[in-house]
């Protein structure tokens, strides 16, 4: 008689398949980001040749203030359509549909509410256009991006790539043609917020026709579950937003006079797409993660550890690269003018150890329901920057920044592997305690068969 097949691991054939479906999805989501990332750092180098280091960290105030509050809008909800689809995919058009209503009304909320915010407390009238006119642009952001975690969740991530493709190019030659008729930093802002409305639009055409059909709609018990969800994910987004978008703001803010802005700026400009290639990675597994949890097998505690112990050796020989290679590449790009940038951008990246560490630990926990604890530590975190911020930038200036992120970065993943560890999903032998207790309902059963 031919037993029933154990629940505590998936056979090889399934194992190499979901292998090959992160690959697949994380290969174009990567390259997407890529693509996009090395679009916008042309861009970026063409601004700070072309407006220098004071008015290059206007603009990236105003970048950074509506990254800080994109969180906000999203609303955590990107990751929940990840994990819906692999928990409950014959419920997942209602998730779709009430995802996108909340996405909006939130947009329309928190977009006219950060713009008044934004005139209110920028420093000086060029400031307070550009935080206008990147507030507004939230929604539309917001729109598109929902369009990316659609395409996430249904690991199509192909469509993203050709998304990114197209607007990101719209984006540097209407900036860069505006500067060229002298619409100066008006025009940048324009040019950003034309091309991501464009791309909303397109974004929204393209999952109507290739994925689901897109409405609007209220179905109370999968809204209730988004809000309950989606609010400890906000949380802990909003947290990471503070420490490495909020950082550069709390700077300006405190220290508008320290001349060095703009070298802040450009170094944390370079490093927030590589700091998308860890994040890209993490997210692009939970699909995979969401099944691997819901069939009680140990498997997710395996993928996890693995991608941990590759995203840890790439961080680091990417930071030991990049500690060598920043300084003559920052003087050869921009010029004398952003010397210290050069500097600082090697030991900038070490951040992505922490971060990308962090994130891929997140996806395991949000995949086994565990949310609300990633939230209190990435608060933990924002805590611990706040409160160095202040007195590392008077000492160190724009690099007291950087260690401050550091700091609180590193209370994040440090206490989120405590968890892990705790759990039984990191150690030498990860998933031990779940891979017990799935034999053991596994027993359990057989001996009720046989009886």
């Amino acid at each position: 008689m031919t037993g029933a097949a154990s629940p505590d691991s998936a056979s090889a054939p399934e194992r190499r398949a979901a292998n090959r479906a992160i690959a697949r999805n994380a290969g174009h989501l990567i390259a997407a980001r890529l693509l996009a990332q090395g679009l916008r750092a042309v861009y970026l180098v063409a601004l700070a040749r072309l407006l220098g280091p004071e008015l290059f960290a206007l603009v990236s105030y105003a970048q950074f203030w509506q990254l800080m509050l994109f969180a906000v809008v999203v609303f955590g909800t990107g990751r929940l359509l990840s994990r819906e689809i692999g928990r409950d995919p014959n419920g997942f058009a209602e998730t779709l549909t009430s995802s996108l209503t909340l996405r909006l009304l939130i947009a329309l909320v928190v977009a006219p509410a950060a713009a008044a915010a934004g005139w209110w407390l920028a420093p000086e009238p060029a400031a307070r256009q550009l935080l206008v006119v990147f507030s507004l642009a939230l929604a539309a952001r917001a729109i598109a991006s929902w369009v990316h975690q659609v395409c996430i969740a249904h690991g199509v991530s192909r469509y993203i790539l050709r998304q990114e493709a197209v607007w990101r190019s719209v984006e540097v030659l209407a900036g860069l043609t505006a500067l060229g008729l002298g619409a100066g930093l008006a025009g940048v802002a324009a040019a950003h917020a034309l091309s991501w409305s464009l791309q909303a639009v397109t974004g929204l055409v393209l999952v109507h026709r290739r994925l689901h059909p897109v409405a609007l709609g209220w179905q109370t018990a999968r809204v209730r579950m988004l809000l309950h969800d989606g609010l400890s994910a906000m949380l802990a987004a909003a947290a990471l937003a503070l420490i490495v978008n909020g950082s550069l703001v709390l700077y300006l803010s405190l220290f508008p006079d320290r001349g060095d802005g703009g070298q802040l700026a450009v170094v944390l400009q370079a490093l927030s797409p590589l700091l998308l290639v860890p994040k890209s990675l993490a997210v692009s597994t939970l699909p995979v993660l969401g099944r691997q949890v819901v069939a009680g097998s140990a498997d997710a505690a395996r993928t996890t550890t693995m991608l941990l112990r590759l995203t840890l050796l790439v961080s680091a020989a990417v930071a030991l690269l990049g500690t060598v290679l920043a300084p003559p590449l920052t003087g050869l790009l921009l010029g004398a003018d952003y010397a210290r940038a050069g500097a600082w951008f090697g030991p900038a990246l070490w951040l992505l150890l922490p971060f990308g560490a962090g994130q891929l630990l997140t996806q395991l926990l949000f995949a086994r329901g565990d949310v609300w604890p990633n939230a209190a530590r990435a608060w933990a975190g924002a805590l611990v920057t706040l409160l160095a911020l202040w007195p590392l930038a008077r000492w160190l200036g724009g690099a007291g920044v950087l260690v401050a992120m550091g700091l609180g970065l590193a209370v994040w993943t440090l206490a989120l592997a405590r968890l892990a560890y705790r759990h039984g999903d990191l150690g030498p032998e990860p998933g031990l305690a779940a891979t017990t207790e799935a034999r053991g309902r596994w027993r359990q059963d057989r001996g009720c068969c046989r009886r």
